[in-house]
């Protein structure tokens, strides 16, 4: 949710302020955007039930869409991308292909885009030094360092130990070089 004051929302938030301004740059300029927290139970939304997996999510999601549509039938008919960013690498395909299955919506599904998605730890750990310092944001030494740290991070990953892997040490390598 915090694109909705960050980065394609309709709103800028002043940092030193705490004002909010029009966006510019504000996607819905150009289209009709519903933010919507997912899952169920976390970041702003509040519920007492908490989804366990994508498959949840998407028919969760897929009921809202289905409600929010009866409520304002204006929007029936009109084009849909189903974005999101982070953890929702997880959540967007599910959802899409549901939405994409079933068919039974009065909308005109036609993508999906993923911001900077998480999909799978074990691949995205294993990289992270390169592209830090192949993107020039780290020197030699803390990349010597930063892929000794990860190497040891991505072995806990590979291991299935994912607990330890979220431990200090692999959160402060990532937090220190990124």
């Amino acid at each position: 949710m915090q694109d909705v004051v960050n980065n394609n929302g309709p709103f800028t938030l002043d940092r030193e302020t705490g004002k909010l301004s029009l966006n510019p740059y504000s996607w819905n300029n150009k289209a009709n955007v519903l933010f919507v927290d997912q899952p169920r139970g976390v970041g702003y939304s509040t519920a007492k039930a908490v989804i366990q997996n994508g498959e949840q999510v998407a028919e969760d999601f897929h009921s809202f869409l289905g409600d929010f549509l009866d409520k304002f039938p204006q929007f029936k008919g009109r084009d849909l991308y189903i974005t999101g960013q982070s953890y929702a690498g997880h959540y967007v395909p599910a959802i899409s292909k549901l939405i994409h299955e079933r068919g039974d919506l009065d909308i005109n599904f036609l993508g999906v885009a993923i911001g900077n998605g998480a999909f799978d730890k074990r691949y995205e750990q294993i990289k992270l030094p390169d592209f830090t310092y192949a993107s020039g944001l780290i020197d030699e030494a803390a990349y010597k360092d930063y892929k000794q740290l990860q190497e040891y991070c991505v072995q806990l990953i590979k291991e299935g130990n994912y607990q330890d892997a979220e431990n200090d040490a692999c959160w402060i390598a990532f937090g220190k070089y990124i």
